[in-house]
């Protein structure tokens, strides 16, 4: 059995055509799981209609999609879990390419379509690689950013389970890679199939995935721990410090170019100036920032703006 997580937070507007995307599914052994988690529209009574013996609703108070999903781990009952958001909708073959292509591996990733605001379409594909290592698949999913995205993959149940992997509910940025990162500490093998059953709908709100605040600093600092754990084995340089180096110091750079509160610069950067060295990023940009950003921290906004300029 494969159960569908589905977190539900004021998605009136699509939710009905999310859940009968997986009524609709060819694969029948499924369970479908909707958290409401606090909707305040008419999600809720939307989704009571769809409630039988495959489809369950769980309502709790707000609280993010990290603790919705939680809850959805807690309840689900099949050996497989993947995730599907309340504003997106599958095609009917989704979890019958996942079962047919299954072969015992510990993770399989679908590519999805992407649906632009305006309306457009984006193809993004990543094509299985026979034969690579492990450890280097899981770096070629990182970089291409399919790593990030828990909606694109079927996980299994047992490893989650067994090892206590749940969202960080601390996080509101990041939670997914941060989740894949944890959860592929104990995947041995992968496997991505050429099917694209999943619609991704961008959120019109997505430019706020690049605003810095210190909750993303916080996010950036666990994506690369986990990253270092999952490959200190192999490698001392690690490729998740060297891709999340760029976010840091672009949210850096970002404070100062959208003029952040003073207090809330300062308490970035002195989230920044703790973080272990190693990881921090090793370039030249950033070590010129390290310098007189947080070794000095107290110096004038004027200099600030100077050394940033």
């Amino acid at each position: 059995m494969i159960s569908v997580i589905v977190p539900v937070f004021n998605a009136e507007n699509t939710i009905k055509r999310c859940i009968e995307s997986v009524l609709k599914q060819k694969y029948t052994d499924y369970e479908l799981i909707l958290i409401n988690d606090g909707s305040t529209d008419k999600s809720a009574p939307i989704c009571k209609d769809y409630i039988s013996n495959k489809v369950h609703l769980y309502d709790k108070i707000n609280g993010g999609v990290s603790s919705a999903r939680n809850l959805g781990i807690n309840k689900s009952n099949g050996e497989f879990i993947t995730f599907l958001d309340a504003d997106d909708y599958v095609e009917e073959n989704w979890l019958s390419d996942y079962i047919e292509n299954y072969n015992g591996e510990d993770i399989l990733y679908q590519n999805a379509i992407w649906h632009k605001a305006d309306g457009s379409l984006f193809y993004r594909k990543v094509s299985h690689i026979e034969n690579m290592p492990t450890l280097e698949y899981i770096k070629m999913l990182y970089t291409k950013n399919t790593l990030n995205f828990v909606w694109a993959a079927l996980f299994k149940s047992s490893i989650i389970k067994n090892n206590n992997i749940y969202f960080n509910e601390s996080l509101k940025y990041s939670e997914d890679c941060d989740f894949a990162l944890r959860y592929c500490r104990y995947v041995n093998s992968i496997k991505i199939l050429p099917c694209q059953n999943y619609h991704y709908i961008l959120p019109l709100t997505v430019r706020s995935y690049f605003l810095p605040s210190l909750e993303k600093v916080k996010a950036i600092y666990q994506v690369c721990k986990d990253g270092i754990e999952l490959s200190e084995d192999t490698s001392k340089k690690s490729i998740f410090i060297e891709k999340y180096s760029n976010e840091l110091i672009n949210t850096i750079l970002m404070m100062y170019k959208l003029k952040l509160p003073y207090d809330t610069r300062l308490t970035i950067l002195h989230t920044i100036s703790k973080m272990p060295y190693k990881i921090r990023p090793n370039s030249f940009k950033f070590k010129i920032i390290n310098f007189f950003l947080l070794r000095y921290i107290k110096i004038s906004d004027f200099c600030y703006n100077i050394i940033l300029r």
